[in-house]
């Protein structure tokens, strides 16, 4: 990222290369970072939700190896989960420092 002054104050370059003022650059930042994050969230639950599906089909074959590996996977995935979860969860601080 770049910055610099122009006669209307303050401009930040994103690494596209699109200009915008400080404000703009930071709700646009923290909007990607919010986006990123439920991503991040809805993939994980979604991976979380295949690896017991797996670690069932494993159980059902009467195969206790895979079956902990998926249900290892699983709780690995639970718990990266659950920090992001807690990161969405915090929000972000007041900008007037209230």
């Amino acid at each position: 990222m770049r910055n610099g002054e122009g006669e209307n104050g303050s401009w930040f370059q994103c690494s596209v290369g699109h200009e915008f003022s400080a404000a703009d650059m930071d709700v646009r930042t923290t909007n990607m970072v919010d986006a990123a994050l439920a991503t991040a969230l809805r993939v994980l639950d979604e991976r979380a939700a295949l690896c017991a599906d797996f670690a069932g089909m494993a159980a059902g074959d009467h195969d206790g190896g895979r079956q902990t590996y998926w249900q290892e996977l699983q709780f690995e995935i639970e718990m990266k989960a659950k920090v992001v979860a807690g990161l969405i969860n915090r929000g972000w601080p007041d900008p007037s420092g209230k």
